[in-house]
């Protein structure tokens, strides 16, 4: 996706709301704009946290004046389900126990409390148990499909967990036994990503681990499900795509020992 395209988008997708009107907007995967939705929400929960942690006795004074959690979140334009667990805290409410209460506010004796976590779990698409939930499930299965994709073209792989077992510090999703061929390129390894590599998504993987990856194992492929920018993915012997490239049969096989 162009950078300037995305960027347009990028500015107008503010809130939860914004997604299904900006997929008609711009005829775009409301999974694709969750995800971006998701990313950009992500970065500014680490961005703020601490400036949000620093008010939390003030907004606990203010909760037991009877504001509500959701109130004071919406207040900080921020998570409304850590805006609760900091707030919470002051209450004597501990971690493994708010967890246990997002999961089933049903637990919660105060009836308003409880209303109080059922409104910031219902409103809260990403920190919530379904937000969570719907995370893992993606990434799931983006690897799942990438590695049905794999076996039908008949190539064998190592899994995370095998490579740990063989003592690797630098374990991708999948490292193949034979390479695949890619435009002349001769891939080692596979990585699948269950989001959208934007330049500070893709910045970050491959300082933290494709560099990595290409230096200990060679040249490999990392598979964004759901795009990325160009021409900020270009960097020689490592292949950047999207999930197109699963149907891409023309220009990727198995190396043969003849080969």
């Amino acid at each position: 996706m162009d950078i300037l395209y995305y960027d347009k988008i990028y500015r107008e997708l503010n809130r939860p709301e914004d997604i299904s009107r900006l997929s008609k907007k711009y005829t775009l995967e409301e999974d694709m704009l969750l995800v971006v939705y998701t990313q950009r929400a992500v970065r500014d929960v680490i961005r703020r946290f601490h400036k949000i942690k620093a008010r939390s006795t003030r907004h606990y004074r203010n909760w037991k004046r009877g504001a509500t959690l959701l109130q004071i979140a919406r207040s900080d334009y921020f998570s409304p389900v850590l805006t609760a667990k900091l707030v919470l805290v002051h209450h004597g409410i501990g971690r493994k126990t708010f967890n246990s209460y997002l999961r089933d506010p049903s637990l919660i004796d105060n009836p308003r409390l409880k209303k109080e976590i059922e409104d910031v779990v219902a409103n809260d698409i990403i920190y919530s148990p379904e937000g969570n939930k719907i995370q893992r499930d993606r990434g799931i299965m983006a690897e799942t499909e990438i590695a049905e994709w794999l076996t039908e073209m008949g190539a064998e792989y190592l899994r995370e967990n095998d490579l740990r077992e063989l003592g690797m510090e630098k374990t991708p999703d999948f490292k193949l036994k034979k390479p695949l061929m890619y435009r002349g390129v001769e891939l080692q390894w596979v990585e699948s990503k269950a989001s959208f590599g934007d330049v500070g998504k893709l910045k970050e993987d491959f300082r933290n681990q494709l560099r990595p990856y290409l230096k200990m194992y060679g040249p490999g492929m990392v598979i964004y499900w759901y795009g990325f920018i160009t021409p900020h993915a270009e960097e020689k012997n490592i292949i950047v795509g999207n999930r197109s490239i699963l149907i891409d049969y023309a220009n990727i096989w198995v190396k043969k020992d003849d080969e």
